[in-house]
């Protein structure tokens, strides 16, 4: 059985690989609009469902971790922010666009570990079948246009 907390986790991958892709082409010298593009929606999707869905139930059992993620959207939004003006320029730096992405990727993995090892467990054990259910459902549903994670510089 896919638990919410699985089908989260398995976004961190997908999202790591649209990422990756991204990072193989700027390391060759080109940047790659889609699999950027692809990333960050997901990305901000994956942000709107915890935000909105997981984290709020959670905040009770778990409220230090909580507000570390929190905290951890806002930054990582903001370095998203960052790498997606790079893709307004008709011929977008490669360098510049891998040191982005580098301090990204430092953040989405220390992120990512905890979420994985600690939050996503938690909320396995914390959700009832009905709040795991409307996780799994938002998974599948397109995100509010116009939302912004929390703690972003830009809403704060």
């Amino acid at each position: 059985m896919t638990t919410a907390g699985k089908r989260m986790a398995h976004d961190h991958y997908f999202i790591d690989d649209r990422f990756n892709a991204f990072a193989e082409a700027a390391r060759a010298g080109r940047v790659a609009r889609f699999p950027l593009e692809d990333a960050i929606q997901r990305l901000r999707h994956h942000f709107w469902v915890e935000e909105e869905f997981v984290f709020p139930p959670l905040a009770h059992s778990a409220p230090g971790p909580v507000t570390t993620m929190l905290r951890q959207h806002g930054a990582i939004w903001d370095h998203v922010n960052e790498l997606e003006s790079l893709l307004e320029a008709d011929e977008p730096d490669p360098e510049l666009a891998l040191a982005l992405f580098t301090a990204l990727r430092q953040e989405l993995d220390a992120h990512n570990l905890t979420e994985d090892n600690v939050l996503y467990p938690v909320a396995d054990d914390v959700l009832a079948d009905d709040l795991a259910n409307v996780v799994l459902n938002a998974l599948a549903t397109d995100m509010p246009e116009g939302w912004t994670c929390a703690m972003s510089k830009a809403e704060v």
